[in-house]
């Protein structure tokens, strides 16, 4: 008889498949595994949890040989589900490596941000204007107080040196236009 032509029947546990392993596997308790794997827990065990479990029986140690499927006298496809429950397996482990590569990114930039904060905080009271400090006016002709931190007193000069620029900018182009309308008239 054919087993293509065969009907499947319902398993009858009669461990016949796990006799004809060549790996030694206990086939029908992968089956019953792979079969939990495919409904919703009603008892709390994770998906994963289960796949887990298959992996510990040794699910990944099946060559595929089908003589499982050949043993089976209620003519399952034995070979079939368990391709299926490595293709879960399989999926189950890259999506946990996923997991773990976004986790790991994840933990650092933490710990990039309460650094970058911790840095700010230190920084903070450093930065702050002491009292009764001179803030210098224009770029480097008027005296800065001691007291202040070197990279202050340089921070406080560019911006200086800067709005003095700009002003000048201001002043250039304001005498420009204003010639320009006198030309013009």
């Amino acid at each position: 008889m054919n087993l293509s032509t065969q009907k499947p029947m319902p398993c009858t546990s009669c461990q016949l498949c796990d006799d004809a392993c060549p790996e030694g596997l206990a086939t029908s308790t992968l089956i019953a595994l792979i079969a939990l794997c495919r409904t919703p827990s009603t008892t709390g065990t994770t998906h994963a949890e289960r796949l887990d479990d298959l992996n510990e029986k040794g699910l990944m140690h099946c060559t595929d040989c089908g003589k499982c499927t050949a043993a089976c006298p209620s003519h399952l496809p034995l070979a079939d589900l368990l391709e299926h429950g490595k293709a879960l397996a399989n999926a189950e482990t890259r999506e946990r490596a996923a997991s773990a590569h976004w986790k790991t990114r994840f933990e650092k930039r933490q710990r990039r941000v309460e650094a970058k904060q911790r840095n700010k905080r230190a920084i903070k009271p450093a930065i702050q204007k002491p009292q009764g400090a001179l803030v210098p006016q224009a770029a480097s002709s008027t005296p800065v107080s001691p007291a202040l931190p070197a990279t202050r007193d340089k921070a406080q000069a560019d911006i200086a040196a800067a709005v003095a620029r700009v002003k000048a900018k201001r002043a250039a182009k304001s005498a420009q236009l204003a010639r320009e309308d006198t030309q013009s008239k």
